[in-house]
């Protein structure tokens, strides 16, 4: 029915029909309908009012993956950050979207959100997780070493080392950076 209105110009019934399917099953195809609702609602100029609602529903249903999409493609780094950095439920993929986002403009918030994957390898303590963990790093040093800060990462990594001086497989993928 949606996609027959949208196509006869009838926007507001059209947003209407999308937003009461998002409502009743908001997990249910729930990229597809958000991505309809938010082209519609642009048009109509009405996307921050629907927005907010769309963003208390997600938040309810604690559907993070859908908030940080929505906050990346309005441009609100800052909210998407927030949730990759703070929700502990925030998986890595979501974390690597964001900080993919962030690198450019907000190179130091990406930087963080590397650090915080790979130290979650580095606490998986195998050799896999070290090599995953060494992946995230070179992230790290290459966007500290594009903003001119190298002597703070020498220090991350030498802290890192400290407080993993236990782990040999680890500080042997660590010496990895210095190369």
């Amino acid at each position: 029915m949606g996609d027959i209105e949208y196509k006869n110009g009838n926007k507001k019934n059209i947003l209407n029909y999308y937003l009461r399917a998002f409502k009743s099953h908001p997990l249910y195809r729930e990229e597809e309908v958000v991505t309809k609702i938010r082209k519609i609602s642009l048009t109509l100029n009405y996307w921050q009012e629907v927005k907010k609602e769309i963003i208390v529903r997600l938040e309810q249903k604690e559907h993070y993956r859908m908030l940080i999409e929505i906050y990346l493609k309005d441009h609100d780094f800052d909210e998407a950050y927030n949730i990759a950095s703070q929700v502990k439920s925030c998986n890595i993929d979501d974390k690597e979207m964001v900080a993919k986002a962030l690198v450019k403009d907000f190179p130091k918030m990406a930087a963080e959100l590397y650090k915080m994957i790979g130290e979650g390898f580095v606490s998986r303590a195998n050799m896999e997780s070290y090599q995953k963990a060494l992946y995230y790093f070179k992230k790290v040093q290459k966007i500290y070493f594009s903003i001119g800060i190298s002597k703070e990462f020498s220090s991350y990594i030498d802290k890192l080392c400290s407080d993993n001086v236990k782990k040999r497989l680890l500080q042997k993928q660590l010496s990895k950076l210095n190369q």
